[in-house]
């Protein structure tokens, strides 16, 4: 998305919404992420 993690949790509900609207629009083709996959972003980029 392009945001830093600040700007995304100050962004307002609307926002937030018209955001992921166009994510997944452009997106709309796109497998959703398997648990695999999901586990190995969690293993490469844990919260710190």
């Amino acid at each position: 998305m392009g945001l830093r993690a600040a700007d995304f949790w100050r962004l307002s509900l609307p926002e937030w919404r018209a955001l992921i609207a166009g994510v997944q629009s452009r997106h709309a083709r796109t497998a959703p992420l398997s648990r695999a996959a999901f586990e190995d972003l969690m293993e490469r980029y844990p919260d710190a």
